[in-house]
């Protein structure tokens, strides 16, 4: 049983393949092939050797009718030697052939059957009459009768089939030789060009396979082959870039991980160190103390809400809980929000809303203007003025019109680090002495994504500006 089960398998792994696919479909193809001509040669054919027996039966009994009324014609009794004479050069070698006259006597009668190969034909004119001496015409043959000269003569013919005939047997069997060696050289040729096509295709899904493995396995650096075939291509393509992204977030990943530890670490720290000492005494548990602890919290609890609502966008699946939002009257209460923050680091927050609306997740779609708001008034350059403004993207071939938020704020970021400050827990040098979490933008970024929107960050040290833009779509 064992044995016939590493058979069957050892069978489904070579024809499950793409070369024993292909040589499959090939074969397959080869021998519908020769089924559809089997049948249509058959069908042909069958009509052609219907046609040509009647044809020559049509030429026989022509020729048979014009000898029997010649002879006729001729004014004497037909006699048995007069009708075997007109009946010596028949055109056409019949299986049998009887001419009798109006009383029934059997003048002549051939069968082919009958004759003696290598006879002469006096003797073959002597089995005739033995045959005629035997029976009458009308026990001799059971077929129809054609009469010639009113009755006076009458007769009945049949031809053989093709295949009765030895010639055309021979003809028949050599066609079919030529067939099967045929069929066989076909085959040959379709197996060779099968494995031919087939085996680069089978080189590059196996080499594609084997990357593919070692990436599931674990391996980042595995080498992509190249592969002319256009599918496989892009399946490497994609695997290639499959690959990449494993690598950016395997590392992002392992970053998030040590950066969650570490602004964990540092308030648990200093909240165990506090309590510690107040139960040895050390420190009193005075007010001031109490309120120091309890601000380590709050910040362990925003960390701790911020990765939750993080994880909770980044799930595939989530769909925000979109309503129609009039940007006029949100903008405001935004910037009446950080308006005393701005007011302290001597700038002011100015708000347009072109009187705009927008289609999205109120709660999700506020958490994440005043994520770029509260980044504008702490890290942004004193004085000046933070714009927030809401304007109409045009539509393009590429999608709707949109609505675009932007916050703009004095100062410059390096350029080097703009593509970094969406990724999470990543903090500026400017940001680190502060107690964010560094999970801002990267929030703002995931409810951009959820919402089908994007965000985009600029700075321009020309003009002493950073400009973030928010756009969703606007409905």
């Amino acid at each position: 049983m064992r044995d016939k089960t590493r058979m069957a398998t050892g069978l489904l792994g070579a024809f499950g393949g793409i070369a024993g696919r292909t040589v499959i479909l090939v074969m397959g193809a080869l021998v519908s092939f020769m089924v559809v001509l089997i049948f249509l040669l058959s069908a042909g054919t069958a009509r052609i050797l219907s046609a040509w027996k009647a044809d020559e039966t049509k030429i026989l009994y022509e020729y048979v009718e014009t000898e029997l009324a010649d002879l006729l014609a001729g004014g004497s009794e037909p006699s048995e030697e007069s009708v075997a004479k007109a009946m010596k050069n028949l055109p056409i070698d019949p299986s049998w052939l009887a001419v009798a006259d109006s009383r029934g006597r059997t003048l002549y009668a051939y069968s082919s059957v009958m004759m003696m190969p290598g006879a002469s034909d006096k003797d073959n004119m002597r089995m005739q009459r033995m045959m005629s001496n035997r029976k009458r015409a009308s026990e001799l043959v059971n077929a129809n009768w054609v009469e010639v000269g009113g009755g006076e003569l009458r007769f009945s013919a049949s031809l053989p089939e093709f295949g009765q005939r030895e010639s055309n047997r021979l003809l028949m069997g050599a066609a079919r030789h030529i067939l099967a060696w045929g069929l066989l050289f076909a085959s040959i040729v379709s197996l060779a060009f099968a494995f031919a096509f087939a085996w680069p295709l089978t080189r590059q899904s196996t080499a594609l396979a084997r990357s593919l493995s070692l990436i599931a396995e674990g391996k980042r650096d595995v080498p992509i082959p190249h592969c002319p075939v256009a599918e496989f291509s892009r399946i490497a393509g994609a695997a290639a870039i499959l690959q990449e992204n494993l690598t950016r977030e395997e590392g992002i990943r392992r970053q998030w991980a040590a950066d969650v530890a570490h602004d964990l670490r540092t308030p648990l720290a200093v909240l165990r160190g506090q309590v510690d000492g107040m139960i040895d005494g050390v420190f009193a548990a005075d007010v001031p103390r109490l309120a120091r602890l309890a601000g380590e919290i709050a910040r362990l609890d925003r960390l701790v809400k911020s990765l939750s609502l993080l994880s909770r966008i980044e799930t595939p699946g989530f769909t925000p809980n979109r309503r129609v939002i009039a940007l006029g009257p949100f903008l405001g209460e935004i910037a009446e929000r950080f308006g005393a923050e701005a007011e302290s680091g001597g700038a002011s927050i100015e708000t347009a809303s072109n009187g705009l609306s927008i289609e999205a997740d109120e709660e999700l779609l506020d958490r994440a203007v005043s994520n770029l708001v509260s980044n504008a008034t702490r890290y942004g350059e004193p004085g000046g003025t933070i714009s927030l403004v809401a304007r109409e993207e045009d539509e393009t071939a590429d999608g709707p019109g949109s609505v675009a938020i932007s916050v703009e704020n004095p100062g410059t970021i390096p350029e080097e680090i703009i593509p970094k400050i969406f990724d999470r827990l990543y903090r500026g040098d400017g940001a680190r002495s502060s107690d964010g979490s560094g999970l801002g933008l990267a929030i703002a970024k995931a409810i951009a994504e959820a919402h089908g929107g994007k965000i985009a960050a600029k700075s321009d040290p020309s003009r002493n500006q950073t400009l973030f833009t928010l756009t969703l779509p606007a409905r």
